[in-house]
């Protein structure tokens, strides 16, 4: 009943966080507001999605939403000052995207950052093995 008020309120947060990264620049407080604001909106999207991946039904609206979650993280990559928390959150995000959604394997073509993205985080001993599953199921919605 919520979800679709949910999802917009999370794709304005999004986009409030790209405002402030194009203005943050140097601003320490900035840049740490930023990263706790989109750890906030990564975990809310994980989040929703581990808890409707078996409602098809309910999943149809995240579809809607797919570009714009891939787009907010490949803002986040194109930021040199994200956070590791951030970073790990965003590579959970695209897998988790990849893992419950059908059909966004066009959207992943329209934004082929990802490879570079989970290419440079599998060099990241902690973050390895995400990276590698999140490629895995990227791969699969390419087929």
């Amino acid at each position: 009943k919520y979800l679709p008020y949910a999802l917009t309120m999370l794709e304005s947060a999004s986009a409030l966080s790209i405002q402030t990264q194009q203005v943050a620049g140097d601003d320490d407080d900035m840049i740490d507001y930023n990263n706790d604001l989109r750890n906030g909106i990564l975990e809310a999207y994980s989040g929703l999605f581990q808890g409707f991946k078996a409602n098809k039904q309910q999943l149809k609206a995240f579809h809607d939403h797919a570009r714009e979650i891939i787009g907010f993280i490949e803002s986040i990559y194109q930021d040199t000052n994200r956070s590791s928390a951030v970073t790990k959150n965003a590579v959970w995000v695209l897998g988790d995207l990849a893992d419950t959604l059908d059909n966004v394997g066009p959207f992943f073509v329209e934004k082929p950052f990802y490879q570079k993205f989970l290419m440079e985080c599998k060099q990241n001993s902690s973050l390895g093995d995400t990276a590698q599953w999140a490629m895995e199921r990227i791969s699969m919605r390419m087929q």
